[in-house]
């Protein structure tokens, strides 16, 4: 089946009429003459431009007005922002994103992302003062045999946590390594350590030893 544009085409052929000829009886340019024999109506500025230049150059070519617009309307439709599209096509083939990259967007986008990080790290810091401290004992190990009274308790905790040994407060550094010495008596000992951060929240072990 032909279409509009093929079949002013073919009738201006038929005719031995050139586009420049045309354009000068119709006062259309040639630019939108091509178009329409394409029917590439994306060129056009709008659907009443559109049949505007159909009826005009179907005019010159003794076409039958009624014929034209009805082949129009078999493949073609208007939006409701004048634009001419193939029928099925929602939207207009010449139609940008509506949605535009702004130095103002950029700015609500970065200053959103440093409100999510703040939040972020704020909710971080309640759960971390919320929880109770880590505590790792490395030495002595549980049910270990001790060949002396002096033992060296040490382990792991949190940085800024207080730990203490048997009632002894043991140095912790900078990366929660704490250590301390403590005296025991011979036979079965407990060793209570005790880890307690800033929020006043508690960690407890027990080692049990013996020493000979």
């Amino acid at each position: 089946m032909q279409t509009v544009g093929q079949l002013l085409k073919k009738t201006r052929e038929q005719k031995q009429l050139t586009l420049e000829e045309i354009e000068k009886k119709t006062k259309i340019r040639i630019r939108y003459l091509e178009a329409l024999e394409v029917d590439d109506y994306r060129s056009l500025p709008s659907a009443i431009v559109a049949k505007g230049f159909i009826k005009n150059y179907g005019n010159l070519l003794e076409l039958p007005l009624t014929t034209l617009l009805a082949l129009f309307r078999r493949d073609f439709i208007e939006t409701d922002t004048g634009q001419v599209v193939p029928r099925g096509i929602v939207k207009p083939l010449d139609r940008t994103p509506t949605i535009s990259w702004t130095p103002t967007r950029t700015v609500v986008t970065l200053v959103s992302l440093v409100v999510l990080i703040f939040v972020a790290y704020f909710i971080r810091q309640l759960v971390i003062l919320g929880a109770n401290p880590g505590l790792f004992v490395e030495n002595p190990k549980e049910k270990e045999v001790l060949a002396q009274n002096l033992v060296r308790v040490n382990g792991k905790t949190d940085p800024d946590s207080t730990v203490i040994v048997n009632q002894q407060i043991a140095s912790v550094n900078n990366e929660g390594v704490f250590q301390a010495v403590i005296e025991l008596p011979s036979g079965q000992n407990s060793i209570l350590v005790t880890a307690t951060s800033k929020s006043k929240k508690s960690t407890k072990l027990v080692r049990t030893v013996f020493v000979k």
